[in-house]
């Protein structure tokens, strides 16, 4: 049987916010709502209300109870009664070319690993160590700028193993509630820094695989493609004269992801890993382009960017689903006191947020539907099918496959029954099963489990809602399989097309994928309903 291709052309899916709901970067606020503690107990939470966020170990901005490694500001956002966790920013001083490391260097008083924080309301004003826990944090000073409310406070730091310590000013925008400014200044004991790097540590958190630069957007799928080992993966910095302007002169780097929700993918599932590492690695956020900005007039010839990979989750050998993704991105210059950079995050495209020429945001695709597809998409209208065949009890019933009979073959792994496209004949040639069903009216998200190589042109799983494609998810080069929970409440009463393709050859060329499941609206009983397949 003949491969019939979907042919594929393209529109934009991102020309304004992704939920318009919570923009961030939305005008409007009401004046002075920021966070900030105000009374012992507080937790040291500060930013703007449903903004920006930022705090310290051993808080927490996320399900950690202890706030995750010491050393790292956790920056995020409040959506309502929750908070997001974005990124963590690590302070790298760096003196005579030794560099400084706070997540990594070892506390002087208690020896434990990262360097503790202590806040102040100002730069001058000297921190008490160790804290009473009894005592209030400190809630930063709010002033009126021409700019707005502006509420600053600062991070002091330990000497470091390279003489240096570092503070650092953090100022909220009342104006700006989708970043922070950082300035950075040497205590008056610290050894003469070269530079003082605040880098954000944990960019494969969302899986962020896209990296704007001023001509256009480098994927680490491309840059680090030769790459199978389990560190860190380096390239070369990117110079200011690569970097985005904006219409008011200000340099701009952004990175983004480049699946439509990151948050729908879970790394570890608790059906396989067990609970207590079934958040792990989980993004709860929308998606977002992290950005680090440097206002006109703050920087010379020494600016650039740097970004660094990796393939597997920190400490692990797990891949990381989808493939390598960034993990740190900084910006790098010159040290100088008051020296500020911007960190921020928005739900926009940075091509309409900053100004740039091209959209590297996940695009829409259309495809042509192959004229027997087509009749049978419209007989499943027609009688209203569900997705049947979804957990492979009986084999491959309620699929259609393309390709070679012995292409595809049904593997057990923990609970679930995967189909993969692994082992099958020398030249078994390109393969895909698909079918298509009704999206029940109570629909939440449709999930499954899948594991595999990583190519997402050639190797995937698709959901296509008509000739439009919804959802699509690659793997990560790995044998584990991950989760995979994606939204269809938008698709409730539509006929939409799931399908699972191979046209991969050579190392990692076969994808596996099972356990489909359409999940519905929570009962009174406040659990999920049981699963709709057939």
């Amino acid at each position: 049987m003949a491969i019939q291709e979907r042919s594929p052309s393209r529109r934009r899916l991102f020309d304004g916010p992704l939920l318009l709901a919570i923009c961030l970067a939305a005008s409007g606020m009401n004046a002075g709502e920021f966070l900030r503690p105000t009374r012992p107990g507080d937790p040291p939470i500060y930013g703007i209300k449903d903004g920006i966020a930022v705090t310290v170990h051993p808080h927490s901005l996320d399900w950690k109870q202890n706030g995750g490694p010491r050393g790292l500001l956790r920056v995020g956002y409040q959506d309502g009664e929750q908070f997001h966790l974005v990124n963590f920013i690590a302070i790298e001083p760096i003196v005579r070319g030794a560099r400084g490391y706070s997540e990594l260097e070892r506390g002087a008083t208690d020896g434990r690993q990262g360097r503790p924080f202590f806040l102040t309301n100002s730069i001058d004003e000297r921190p008490v160590e160790p804290r009473s826990e009894a005592a209030a944090y400190p809630p930063g000073k709010i002033e009126d700028t021409p700019e707005g409310r502006v509420l600053t406070l600062a991070v002091h730091n330990e000497r470091f193993k390279n003489g240096s310590r570092p503070i650092i000013e953090m100022s909220f925008f009342e104006r700006t509630p989708d970043r922070v400014r950082f300035r950075t200044f040497a205590a008056d004991d610290s050894q003469p820094m070269d530079a003082c790097i605040l880098t954000a540590t944990m960019g494969n958190q969302s899986r962020c695989r896209r990296l704007w630069l001023a001509n256009k957007a480098v994927s680490s799928l491309d840059l680090y493609s030769a790459y199978d080992g389990f560190g860190f993966v380096e390239h070369r910095p990117y110079g200011v004269g690569q970097l985005h302007r904006t219409s008011a002169g200000d340099v701009v780097a952004a990175i983004s992801p480049d699946e439509f929700e990151p948050r729908e993918v879970f790394p570890f599932p608790e059906s396989i890993f067990g609970e207590r590492f079934g958040r792990a690695w989980h993004h709860s956020g929308r998606w977002m382009a992290q950005f680090w900005l440097k206002p006109a007039g703050t920087f010379d010839d020494s600016l650039q960017c740097r970004v660094n990979g990796r393939r597997v989750y920190w400490m692990s050998r797990a891949p990381i689903p989808g493939g390598v993704s960034y993990e740190n991105f900084e910006l790098r210059e010159r040290f100088a006191p008051g020296r500020e950079s911007w960190f921020g995050f928005t739900t926009q495209s940075p091509r309409k947020k900053f100004g740039f020429t091209y959209d590297a945001a996940p695009e829409m695709e259309l495809c042509e539907i192959p004229e027997d597809e087509g009749d049978r998409l419209d007989e499943v209208v027609k009688d209203g099918r569900p997705l049947t065949g979804g957990l492979f009890a009986d084999g491959l019933v309620g699929w259609h496959l393309e390709g070679r009979p012995d292409g595809v073959r049904l593997i057990e792994k923990g609970k679930h029954t995967l189909a993969t496209t692994e082992g099958g004949p020398d030249g078994t040639g390109p393969r895909r099963i698909y079918q298509s069903f009704v999206v029940p009216p109570e629909a939440n998200d449709l999930r499954f489990y899948m594991a595999g190589g990583c190519d997402p042109k050639r190797l995937y799983v698709a959901l296509w809602d008509g000739d439009r494609l919804w959802r699509r998810m690659t793997g990560g080069n790995g044998r584990a399989p991950f989760e995979v929970r994606w939204d269809l409440k938008p698709l409730r009463g539509r006929a939409v097309t799931l399908e699972i393709v191979d046209r991969k050859d050579g190392p990692w060329g076969f994808i596996e994928a099972g356990g489909f499941e359409v999940r519905v609206g929570v009962g009174d009983s406040g659990v999920d309903k049981p699963p709709l397949t057939r």
